[in-house]
């Protein structure tokens, strides 16, 4: 009988030792955990997306909060457990953009995300009265802005740029409208009209008007469109576009935002 207790102590004694070794030398499998990188740009500007107007981008993977992207658009995060995962930014004015990514055990994987943001989108409409219809001196420009998009503009500006029909190297007149927000019409926006009484009207030669619009939403995406065209020939509406790109060029105080549009009008 003590002979079987000596040799079942000798026998566990090893067994014991073995695993311990095992354990230490890392042969047993030990969970381990991998990184994520995540950025987010939008499709149209190129732009990182991190602060969004008041608010940040929220990031969650597997259903666990991970905070908030910085203002360069990006988020590290570590301690993710290995395996598919989804992952969730709550982008303000935009919503949720999902994704699922594969995170391996030790490894740090990137996730680049992007997304078209929304953008307020502009209905430009100018009209013109001269001098000799009012029987004034002056002539009389408006212009008409509607919001169209899916978000509200933020520090919109018009720029009226005046040209002679004979000659649209150099503007004749320029005036800055300032429009206040625009609410998207969608959402119970209405079109706003600004006016201006222009003394540079004289019979003769007629006059081309030229609109631009600026808007300080961050993600409104920079062209050069020409939007609308009233009885003014492609070859002209080309001109005067390469006109006004070189305006703006050599007045960079009148480039307040971004040129979202460049509409063209034709009056006498």
């Amino acid at each position: 009988m003590p002979s079987k207790i000596v040799i079942a102590l000798l026998i566990g004694v090893p067994v014991a030792v073995i695993a311990i070794a095992l354990i230490v030398s890392g042969v047993v499998p030990v969970l381990a955990k991998g990184s994520v990188i995540v950025t987010l740009t939008d499709v149209e500007t190129g732009k990182p997306i991190g602060r969004v107007g008041e608010g940040y981008v929220r990031v969650m993977i597997g259903g666990k909060d991970q905070g908030y992207l910085t203002d360069m658009g990006e988020l590290m995060i570590k301690d993710v457990e290995a395996g598919t995962k989804e992952l969730v930014l709550i982008i303000p004015k935009y919503g949720e953009k999902r994704q699922f990514i594969e995170v391996g055990a030790g490894q740090t994987v990137s996730a680049d995300i992007v997304v078209d943001m929304p953008n307020p989108i502009f209905d430009v409409s100018a009209s013109c009265k001269t001098g000799w219809e009012l029987f004034d001196e002056y002539g009389d420009i408006s212009v008409t802005l509607t919001n169209r998009g899916d978000v509200s503009s933020m520090g919109t500006n018009i720029l009226v740029i005046v040209y002679k029909e004979d000659d649209t190297s150099v503007p004749i007149a320029t005036h800055i409208f300032d429009f206040p927000s625009l609410v998207p019409r969608k959402d119970g926006g209405v079109s706003y009209t600004e006016s201006w009484k222009c003394s540079e009207f004289v019979w003769g030669p007629k006059e081309i008007i030229s609109v631009v619009v600026f808007d300080g939403w961050q993600y409104t995406p920079q062209n050069e469109q020409v939007v609308n065209e009233i009885s003014v020939p492609n070859s002209m509406a080309t001109e005067i576009a390469y006109s006004i790109a070189n305006y703006l060029a050599n007045n960079p105080d009148k480039v307040i935002g971004t040129i979202s549009k460049i509409c063209i009008s034709w009056f006498g």
